[in-house]
């Protein structure tokens, strides 16, 4: 795979602000099968071209994802990598292919690393280590699933910025979603403990060998855009670390282990 160096800039992601790109929830049975259609539509027009734009293909590679809840990301990277495994703590209704294949398991749990072995050339965690307070051990079992030369790709909300929380998951309908730092509440705090913030992350990173090779944070995440119809903001604000903390909605990664 070839690696290009972070291109993240301010701008808007999609332009026409008039033109909503939200999925409508009533075009859909349930919420299960709207929440699939999300997946696969931010996988190929967020993640996909993220991938891309760092410089890294996913084309012939093995592709593990993490935390891939009913599998809908996961059949987008399936299409194109040549094998692609995705799993998740709690079992789903998932619906396997050539290629493809979905398990239910615990990336904390040693026995089930043992058994898969070193072999994914490419490990995705989406909106995932947020919710893993044990993030060295996570780090440590990662570690042992890379090919020499692989990658990690991660995306989170960091913690301390305006909705990094998932209150628009945990309070589904309620109009407290939209409220600034709602998540602070003691109430609302169920990512406390597993908390992610971008600093943080880069900590995690140097600490369990790894080098960025790319990395995007955004003032309004590609999320919002199918989930609420905004536009989607990229903004690269290195050196005004406390402030991207508190705005950034969303970080995405791609990580290379030294």
């Amino acid at each position: 795979m070839q690696v290009r160096t972070d291109c993240g800039i301010l701008n808007w992601e999609r332009k026409g602000v008039g033109m909503s790109r939200k999925l409508s929830r009533t075009a859909y049975a349930d919420w299960a099968e709207y929440y699939s259609a999300y997946q696969e539509k931010l996988a190929r027009e967020h993640l996909l071209p993220f991938l891309s734009r760092v410089g890294v293909s996913i084309e012939g590679c093995n592709v593990l994802d993490i935390g891939c809840g009913d599998g809908g990301t996961t059949r987008v990277f399936a299409e194109t990598a040549e094998s692609t495994l995705g799993t998740d703590i709690a079992a789903f209704d998932w619906s396997e292919a050539d290629g493809l294949r979905f398990e239910t398991a615990d990336v904390l749990d040693e026995s089930w690393v043992s058994s898969v072995g070193r072999s994914f050339d490419l490990v995705v965690l989406r909106d995932v280590v947020e919710h893993i307070e044990d993030k060295r051990r996570l780090m440590d079992h990662i570690g042992r699933l890379i090919v020499p030369g692989g990658y990690l790709f991660v995306t989170f909300p960091p913690y301390y910025s305006v909705f990094g929380g998932h209150q628009q998951v945990y309070l589904k309908d309620s109009v407290l979603r939209f409220v600034p730092w709602v998540h602070w509440h003691p109430k609302l705090r169920e990512l406390w403990r597993g908390r992610m913030t971008i600093g943080g992350f880069e900590r995690l990173l140097r600490a369990s060998g790894y080098r960025v090779v790319g990395r995007e944070f955004y003032l309004l995440r590609p999320s919002f855009e199918l989930r609420y119809g905004t536009p989607t903001v990229r903004m690269r604000l290195p050196w005004l670390r406390g402030i991207r903390e508190l705005f950034c909605t969303g970080a995405y990664y791609v990580a290379a282990r030294k």
